[in-house]
């Protein structure tokens, strides 16, 4: 059965519904490392012109930061080093386990003026509560609630002041599989899904102030069957990112104006199981259509982590391949 991931284009969704992902993976593993990385950072990168802005999507993106990690695979530093004062500018992550080493609370500062922007606390199936602070002040409370098989129940998340930006709860099926999902923003009702998880079949409803419904759409085997929209704004459109069985993105914009949905696919081959490191990345439209396309040149060091790669892009199926990007890194690892 296919993944569903729907996306609309609201952050504080996203960034939720984000945080039970690869729960069971250390911070290092995530972020593409095999073996016991002590710290990485990026020794060279350099861009040799600019991509469209529409086909950036193509480009596996590695960060720029220097990032540390514990000897568990828990990322403890993130940041850069300032060329003028040399003081270390970033975050730095602190650690509360509980007896058989779990981590049950993260607080993480900023460097250099200490100050505190984020507090995690963790239960068996993930995060429960987060904090970020502004000037040692709470400025957004998101909450988790779990079943007994450690599914999402219910995602919210308040304001400094504790009133409520926006609450999601789900239904969900014997398996577990989420059959009905409902938003709320500011109290208000905002939106109402179903989905059949068997049928892979997706009705969508959103709602205006008065309740009234301003958007429709049913979504099936990847694709949007129908779409409704109240508005005519002929630049406005409703983002549908969806995850196909093979691991392929599909990105569907269906316009207010015309209710033409236009589809693309971000497609890649990858050279680890992880699929972190790919050989290729290509955007594709819906019928086939070659947009874009990024090969991957590595060199690995002894663990399998690369060093050094360059990315080549070539536009469209007659153009030619283009030196784009090269980066180099440095990787430590912690002793066996």
């Amino acid at each position: 059965m296919r993944t569903l991931e729907f996306v609309l284009s609201l952050t504080i969704i996203g960034t939720v519904s984000a945080v039970a992902k690869d729960k069971a993976q250390t911070d290092a593993q995530q972020d593409g490392f095999d073996a016991a990385v002590r710290s990485v950072s990026m020794a060279h990168q350099e861009t040799f012109f600019t991509l469209d802005p529409l086909f950036t999507w193509v480009i596996q993106h590695v960060p720029k930061e220097d990032v540390e990690y514990d000897s568990r695979g828990y990322r403890t530093k993130m940041g850069k080093l300032d060329q003028a004062s040399g003081a270390f500018v970033g975050q730095l992550s602190q650690f509360v386990r509980d007896g058989n080493g779990v981590v049950v609370e993260r607080t993480t500062i900023q460097l250099p003026s200490q100050d505190l922007v984020e507090r995690d606390v963790y239960g068996p199936f993930g995060l429960v509560e987060s904090t970020n602070f502004s000037s040692g002040k709470p400025v957004l409370l998101r909450t988790n609630s779990y079943d007994q098989q450690g599914h999402v129940q219910e995602e919210s998340t308040m304001d400094g002041d504790q009133k409520q930006i926006s609450r999601t709860l789900y239904r969900r099926n014997h398996e577990g599989a989420w059959t009905e999902r409902t938003l709320w923003i500011r109290g208000v009702l905002h939106s109402h899904e179903t989905y059949d998880p068997d049928a892979d079949f997706q009705r969508y409803e959103g709602y205006d102030q008065s309740g009234n419904v301003i958007t429709s759409f049913t979504h099936h085997n990847a694709s949007i069957e129908s779409y409704w929209s109240a508005s005519d704004n002929p630049i406005g459109g409703t983002p549908v990112i969806d995850t196909l069985d093979n691991g392929d993105t599909k990105t569907s914009v269906c316009h207010d104006q015309t209710r033409v949905c236009d589809s693309r696919i971000r497609h890649a081959n990858y050279l680890d199981a992880a699929r972190h490191n790919p050989s290729m990345t290509e955007i594709v439209t819906s019928d086939g259509k070659l947009l874009v396309r990024a090969f991957y040149e590595y060199q690995f060091d002894e663990h399998d982590n690369w060093t050094s790669r360059k990315v080549l892009v070539q536009s469209r199926e007659q153009g030619e391949r283009s030196l784009y990007e090269s980066d180099s890194r440095l990787i430590t690892y912690w002793p066996d």
